[in-house]
């Protein structure tokens, strides 16, 4: 019996070692999170309250085009925090996906047309097939994704980036790939690139990946990054038909 008790004894230590492990770590991600949050929302609010006292104390002495400048600077640091809230919720939020009979060539439409609405600032061609077969999906979701994976290709790639988005199927899968012609990607990161928090770039907090991963995973999709030859980026999102 002393044995017995002696292993359940660090059976219930064992496992409330693990469990204050646990809320130790979820603590350092929470104070990660916060830090990062806090820092990446700060620098767009900086500009905004520079420009607004700009503004105020400038008034009279302002033209219409540097009104318009003004007010294109305060939208784009607007947008700024919107996508950094957005993929945060998106992150921690549970997903209910809605899915229903899903065009995938509308969705991409879309989501173009918005993203160059915003001023994305991308050159994008699109390489649409024809005869795509609808796919059940949650079109919402989905244009989370593309509008991430648009969002990246535009910091990659800057105003003068070129991304080609192309739609293609077999028997069993849909497939969309995102190719632009940035700088690519150490091959040494490869393995880090859905990681939360972690980034190559000089802001963001490094969740635009780890979202477009949970929202394909949830449609039992696949999601690979890859570089292009000679230069630039590859992202190719399968979905099951």
């Amino acid at each position: 019996m002393g044995p017995s008790i002696l292993a359940t004894g660090v059976y219930r230590y064992r496992k409330t070692f693990d469990i204050l492990a646990q809320a130790q770590r979820r603590l350092e991600l929470l104070s990660e999170t916060a830090a990062q949050v806090a820092h990446e929302v700060r620098n767009p609010l900086t500009a905004i309250k520079g420009l607004v006292k700009l503004q105020t104390a400038a008034r009279d002495d302002l033209n219409r085009e540097k009104i318009d400048q003004y007010q294109g600077i305060l939208t784009e640091e607007v947008e700024r925090i919107e996508n950094i809230l957005s993929n945060l919720q998106d992150l921690t939020k549970p997903l209910a996906p809605d899915m229903e009979s899903t065009d995938i060539n509308m969705v991409l439409l879309k989501t173009v047309q918005l993203a160059e609405f915003r001023g994305i600032g991308l050159d994008v061609k699109l390489d649409l097939k024809e005869d795509l077969p609808r796919i059940t999906a949650d079109p919402s979701l989905l244009k989370q994704v593309f509008m991430n994976l648009l969002h990246n290709a535009s910091e990659a790639c800057g105003e003068s980036g070129q991304l080609q988005i192309e739609t293609s199927s077999d028997r069993r899968r849909v497939r969309i790939q995102f190719s632009d012609d940035g700088p690519g990607f150490p091959e040494e990161i490869s393995s880090r690139l859905f990681e939360p928090f972690f980034t190559t770039k000089d802001s963001g907090l490094g969740l635009g990946l780890v979202v477009v991963d949970r929202i394909i995973e949830i449609h039992k999709g696949t999601v690979e990054i890859a570089n292009n030859d000679p230069a630039g980026a590859r992202v190719t999102v399968s979905l099951p038909k």
